[in-house]
């Protein structure tokens, strides 16, 4: 080969190696995985695990939430494109081809298109197009005057008269309380308020002869025949009446008149009878209180923790369970069944308290049954004693308060006291009874 060959072939190499290095400098960098920190990448796949590709930096990072990177975009830690590229992606921008809610037609027409525009015939209200800037798509905004009344603008009676009619007002002939019309506000409307001075006498009103005198006139005098305010039995009986008085001859309880407040009409109180044996009294003359004689001590009743339900009338000193019939027919017809641990007093007061009813006493500790205030309080009354004291006591208020009733004797005491005039019990098997003493 001559000189001149070699030399062609030397340029051609030069020439073909020069076309490499501008061919190699014109291809982009390749991204290949696994690079560290500050290695430049194109996303997170250009990264080593555990590390994101920074779009601001366009090298690879640690993320700074710690749980940034495993994979999850969790909200919860306040994770999103922006502070966790890793997990959720690199941010949308302008120009991504998608119309994101960060973007609009104003923000970002390459995203969202372009703006509608005022005249394009649609009301675009999410476009910020309304009545009040575009007339020709929106039409022209209500206003007072057309004829409607338009709430959803604001227009009331008090505001548009011309679209929503006149409001009420005092003087239209209508008492509207709706509107706060009253005779204190409006009289035109509702009329005047009743006052004294008015000529009317207005007792619902708190008016009379002693608060008005102008309507209702001057109080008048005792003797006049009639029982004014200002009078009652005690002043004028000639115009009120005789006062209801301790020595009519009748007890009247709801005057509260009784043995001890008016013996007259209502008779003397008993001694014996009252739970008590007292000096003057003895089982001869009152074996209730005293028990009979030839009848021993009862023994005391143990009681329990808490008061038994059944003790209506709450439980005595002692361990007495009292339990109470106040009242007409308040236990008409009733079994009652004394606890067994305590004591018992049977209180029937008033008509037909316990009327045809059926008291059981407990078997070992004394029993009492107390009658008064109605006809038959006690009428027909079955009481079954135990094996301790047993007495009825028939009261003052009321002559047929026992009528009928029966006292079942037991072992121990058997006795009834009874008020002057008063119907009374009848002892049944008293020769078991260790001593029987009726009224």
């Amino acid at each position: 080969m001559n000189g001149r060959g070699t030399a062609i072939r030397v340029a051609a190499a030069l020439w073909l190696g020069l076309i490499g290095v501008l061919a190699a400098a014109m291809v982009p960098a390749c991204h290949c995985s696994g690079s560290g920190v500050g290695a430049h990448c194109g996303d997170n796949a250009d990264c080593d695990a555990g590390l994101f590709c920074d779009p601001a930096t366009g090298t690879c990072a640690v993320p700074t939430n710690a749980d940034c990177g495993d994979g999850t975009c969790d909200a919860a830690v306040g994770e999103d494109c922006a502070t966790c590229a890793p997990d959720c992606g690199v941010c949308a921008s302008c120009g991504d081809q998608s119309c994101d809610a960060t973007e609009g037609c104003a923000s970002c027409p390459m995203d969202c298109g372009l703006c509608p525009a005022c005249g394009d015939g649609n009301c675009d209200v999410a476009g910020g197009e309304n009545c009040a800037g575009c007339v020709a798509d929106c039409g022209v905004c209500a206003s007072c005057g057309d004829g409607t009344c338009d709430a959803a603008v604001g227009e009331t009676c008090a505001s548009c008269g011309a679209d929503c009619d006149a409001c009420a007002a005092c003087g239209d002939g209508t008492c509207d309380a709706a509107v706060g019309e009253d005779c204190a506000t409006c009289d035109a409307d509702c009329g005047g308020c009743l006052t004294c001075g008015d000529g009317v006498c207005n007792p619902t009103l708190g008016e009379d002869c002693t608060t008005c005198g102008d309507d209702c006139g001057v109080c008048g005098t005792c003797g006049d025949g009639t029982c004014d305010p200002t009078e009652d039995c005690a002043g004028c009986p000639d115009d009120c009446g005789a006062c209801t008085a301790c020595g009519d001859g009748t007890c009247d309880a709801a005057t509260g008149e009784d043995c001890a407040t008016c013996p007259s009409d209502c008779g003397a109180c008993m001694a014996c009878g009252d739970g008590t044996c007292d000096a003057t009294e003895d089982c001869s003359g009152c074996a209730s209180d005293c028990g009979a004689c030839g009848c021993g001590m009862d023994p005391d009743p143990p009681g329990a923790n808490s008061c038994p339900p059944e003790c209506t009338g709450g439980c005595l000193p002692g361990n007495v369970c009292q339990i109470d019939c106040v009242g007409d027919a308040a236990c008409d017809g009733a079994t009652i069944d004394c606890p067994p641990d305590y004591a018992c007093v049977v209180r029937c007061i008033g008509a037909d308290a316990c009327d045809t009813g059926t008291v059981n006493c407990p078997t070992a500790y004394a029993c009492r049954l107390e009658c008064d205030a109605g006809n038959d309080a006690c009428g027909d009354v079955n009481l079954n004693c135990g094996d301790a004291a047993c007495t009825v006591v028939c009261g003052s208020m009321d002559t047929g308060a026992c009528t009928g009733t029966t006292v079942n004797c037991g072992a121990g005491s058997c006795s009834a006291a009874c008020a002057a005039g008063v119907e009374q019990p009848m002892l049944s098997g008293c020769g078991g009874s260790c001593g029987c003493m009726g009224c």
